[in-house]
């Protein structure tokens, strides 16, 4: 009987816990208004910790907490969604501490949704992992401090926002994680700009 009292404890504080956000569920509220995602998301106990409006040069961003600390800024969880009035751009990101919760998110990732590895980059503090699929891309970053993100954006957001010439990449903590940027004019300008000469050259030498 004790035996069985000890796996309900263990399973009520497990749920009690973790975060209860499926990658589905961030998948559609990545496509939805700042109201609907507060509305959602206050429903399933996640707390609103900080708020900006977008700018000329930043884009707007809301940010929740589940099972937040009463005595300093940590949490189980962290949930960021980032808007602009000014264009379609939605992204939303979710840092967890679990690796179980990493695991069953990455399978989802690659075996459900079926997304492909598109690039591995390493740096000093962890590993950037691209996944894409048809409309949606998936950048997942391991920090060796057992911390995991996982960023949703759409394809033509990503490859305007961070694939660049090498020297002009964006760092993905500025994408999404500090001051999210505004993407500059200039550089999505350049970046299609040597996409078309690249296709006037092939021409020539046909």
């Amino acid at each position: 009987m004790k035996k069985y009292l000890l796996i309900i404890i263990f399973i009520f504080c497990n749920q009690l816990f973790s975060q209860n956000l499926t990658i589905d569920e961030l998948i559609n509220l990545r496509d939805s208004n700042i109201s609907s995602v507060e509305e959602f998301l206050s429903g399933k106990q996640w707390k609103l910790i900080k708020s900006e409006e977008p700018t000329e040069r930043n884009f707007g961003s809301i940010m929740f907490a589940y099972n937040k600390s009463d005595y300093d800024n940590s949490a189980t969880s962290f949930v960021r969604y980032i808007y602009s009035n000014t264009s379609y751009t939605r992204r939303i990101g979710i840092q967890i501490n679990s690796l179980e919760k990493y695991n069953s998110y990455l399978s989802r990732i690659k075996q459900v949704i079926g997304c492909k590895l598109i690039s591995t980059k390493i740096n000093d503090d962890g590993i950037l992992k691209v996944y894409g699929c048809k409309g949606i891309t998936f950048m997942v970053k391991v920090k060796s401090t057992s911390n995991y993100y996982i960023t949703i954006l759409d394809n033509s957001d990503y490859y305007q926002s961070y694939v660049h010439d090498e020297n002009e990449q964006m760092d993905y903590n500025t994408l999404m994680w500090e001051n999210s940027y505004v993407d500059t004019l200039t550089t999505t300008k350049k970046y299609f700009r040597d996409v078309q000469k690249k296709k006037i050259v092939k021409k020539i030498k046909k």
